[in-house]
């Protein structure tokens, strides 16, 4: 191979010079191109490539014999990277400053969202109008226990949905940026974290907001509004996962889309009510205590019917007005509403600390998936063979900038060696 910058005059000096009035990746297309609608030019153009050809191999050939590829193996490739590696705090707000720039950059999407989340609250404040302010408590059961479902689960998508995509657009340059040592996964893990999940805090509380205006919930604002920005960290960092396990937006989706309505599915809460003396199946018991929307909704339910009383401010009610279907039939206070449901042994905190947990674990699993289940870009299959087709035991690499390989002038007595050469893959971990 040689200069990029002398490829011009390599061509000048075999008779084809770039016109003026050409750029010169034009010129150079034009060169290797046969026009396949005349058979006379054609021929010429065959010709010329195959000039062109004979001239490269003739090139190559002289060089090769001039210089040997040797390959020394790194005694510890993790060191053999560390002084491209500026320090943590240099790499952290590099990172950090790029995906702010690139939230600032993405201002009509999120625009959109803000606008989607506050459409949201507006729209289920209206389909579950059982839970608009003025109406009697004893009549809102199912509606209040379907709001707040479905508050969840809008949230759980928004986050997810967001993230896979953004995940699997960056995830190549990612995996290239890491492999020429730029900075770690947990690096990546932490400045992505610190610039998007703030801002899908600030959505989850606009919805939350919305929704307590809007509606007659009992949950003070601050807990409503915590538990919908835990759950959608919960969910974003559970987009990170599947991003990082999987090349690009489609296999993303591919993968997210199915994941998130199992998760939905053995979240939802069952109208019917739930008896707690049957056991479950342990795979089902697993994925409920893995689903987000799940823990959500019971956190969210707990915080709502926890002490509630039907009394609606001193107003009578009658025995019409209570739920008259499903296992919330006849509830007459909250707790009575809990029980239904088997969530009357379970506190808000600990449903918390589960999701807080759970969140956890997906960041944990985000950077396995990064640091071993990256894009490959190397592996070391390739062989060096002298022109006999003899394995002369060396494990070259096609990388200029690569420190393991030297060149030295001696002769070899051999043919030009042909190597194929795969790029090799070094990932640092934190």
């Amino acid at each position: 191979m040689g200069d990029r910058k002398k490829a011009v005059s390599y061509f000048a000096k075999l008779g084809y010079k770039c016109p003026s009035e050409t750029t010169t990746a034009e010129f150079f297309i034009d060169l290797v191109t046969v026009d396949t609608e005349d058979p006379d030019v054609a021929k010429k153009d065959i010709q010329r490539i195959e000039q062109l050809s004979t001239a490269f191999k003739i090139q190559q050939q002289d060089i090769s014999s001039q210089h040997a590829c040797v390959w020394e193996a790194p005694k510890d490739r993790r060191a053999s990277m560390k002084h491209k590696m500026r320090p943590r705090h240099a790499r952290l707000a590099a990172l950090l400053l790029r995906s702010i720039r690139q939230n600032f950059r993405d201002v009509k999407v999120n625009f959109l969202r803000g606008s989607a989340s506050l459409g949201l609250a507006c729209l289920f404040s209206e389909l579950f109008s059982g839970v608009k302010k003025g109406k009697s408590a004893a009549k809102s059961v199912a509606d209040r226990t379907a709001l707040l479902s479905f508050g969840a689960i809008n949230m759980t998508m928004m986050a997810m949905m967001k993230t896979l995509n953004l995940f699997g657009k960056e995830k190549s340059v990612v995996s290239r940026e890491q492999m020429r040592g730029h900075y770690t996964s947990f690096d990546y893990l932490i400045s992505k974290s610190l610039a998007e999940l703030p801002l899908d805090i600030v959505f989850s509380s606009m919805f939350a907001a919305a929704l307590k205006h809007l509606t007659c919930l009992t949950t003070p604002f601050p807990v409503l509004c915590g538990t919908f920005s835990l759950l959608t960290v919960a969910s974003a960092s559970l987009g990170f996962v599947v991003g990082s396990f999987t090349n690009g937006v489609e296999e993303a989706m591919t993968v997210g889309m199915p994941l998130m309505v199992i998760l939905m599915a053995v979240g939802i809460i069952n109208p019917s009510g739930v008896d707690a003396s049957v056991p479950k199946p342990w795979l089902i018991r697993i994925l409920k205590r893995l689903s987000p929307i799940g823990l959500a909704i019971e956190g969210l339910c707990v915080a709502e019917y926890k002490g509630m009383k039907f009394d609606d401010g001193g107003q009578r009610w009658s025995i019409r007005e209570l739920p008259k279907m499903g296992g919330l039939a006849l509830v007459q206070n909250g707790d009575q509403v809990l029980e239904a449901l088997a969530l009357h042994q379970k506190t808000y905190s600990g449903i918390m600390q589960d999701l807080a947990a759970i969140s956890a674990l997906n960041m944990f699993l985000s950077w396995v998936g990064l640091t071993f289940f990256g894009s490959n870009y190397v592996e070391a299959s390739g062989k060096a063979v002298d022109g006999a087709g003899e394995d002369i035991g060396l494990d070259p690499s096609d990388d200029d900038s690569n420190p393991h390989i030297r060149t030295t002038n001696k002769g070899t007595g051999r043919e030009p060696i042909n190597v194929q050469v795969p790029v090799t893959s070094a990932r640092k971990w934190f």
